[in-house]
């Protein structure tokens, strides 16, 4: 594919290259590190799967408090979605034909209650 593109191996490292700070994979770093120290995830360069599934699927954590720090400019980011009890409803990010709140956080809350 990069030889179709007229790309070579050295402009896809800088494309991937961390220290490059407008680079594609410096700002995934940015990310990725941003949203571990955010949910205080046990590696400071990133949260792992069953992280980010425990503090979705048993407290909502996620999508009720969706803002990120950012380690490039060392502030915190808010409001990057609305903020709700389940992905279900997630503002920009909705999960397709998912009508009801998946999480087990949600049956256990007022929420479910109200219903």
């Amino acid at each position: 594919m990069a030889a179709d593109l007229n790309i070579t191996e050295a402009d896809i490292n800088v494309f991937y290259d961390t220290n490059v700070k407008t680079s594609f994979g410096s700002l995934i770093a940015n990310v990725t590190g941003g949203s571990s120290e955010w949910f205080k995830c046990s590696d400071s360069a990133n949260c792992t799967s069953i992280e980010l599934a425990n503090l979705q699927w048993g407290s909502g954590s996620i999508t009720l408090n969706p803002g990120q720090y950012d380690k490039a400019s060392s502030s915190v980011v808010n409001n990057l979605t609305p903020s709700t009890p389940s992905m279900a409803s997630w503002g920009l990010y909705p999960v397709p034909k998912m009508e009801k709140s998946p999480e087990f956080s949600f049956y256990t809350s007022a929420d479910y209650a109200n219903l």
